[in-house]
């Protein structure tokens, strides 16, 4: 796994953050990735993780994606998982725990957006 971070800052809408992330997001990178969606909940107003790059997310990432979910959402701050490819996860049950909470979903072929309803 690797990532790029932008960082930037609009007056209405406070501090953006913008990850685009690559390559496997196995346990390898459990930790970095806890590491990484830590610092956008609580360092950003609003964060998009860009995940096209992403060719597989083992079922603890999947998890962590989704706790991450649910905590920007206790925090009131958006969290944006964009450009997941369904052949990524290799989870059926991750799939329908990703697809079927109170989140916008939207499929683009065999991708998917998702953020959290509410926020």
């Amino acid at each position: 796994m690797n990532y790029i971070f932008n960082h930037f800052k609009n007056k209405p809408s406070g501090d953006i953050g913008i990850y685009t992330i690559n390559g496997e997001i196995t346990v390898k990178n459990q930790d970095e990735l806890a590491l990484i969606l830590m610092k956008a909940i609580h360092g950003m107003d609003f964060a998009i993780f860009d995940l096209s790059g992403v060719t597989r997310i083992d079922t603890l990432c999947c998890r962590l994606l989704d706790k991450a979910c649910n905590i920007s959402a206790r925090f009131k701050k958006p969290l944006i998982l964009t450009g997941i490819r369904l052949s990524a996860i290799e989870d059926i049950i991750m799939k329908d725990i990703l697809l079927n909470k109170k989140r916008t979903v939207k499929f683009d072929k065999e991708m998917i957006d998702i953020h959290q309803d509410g926020v």
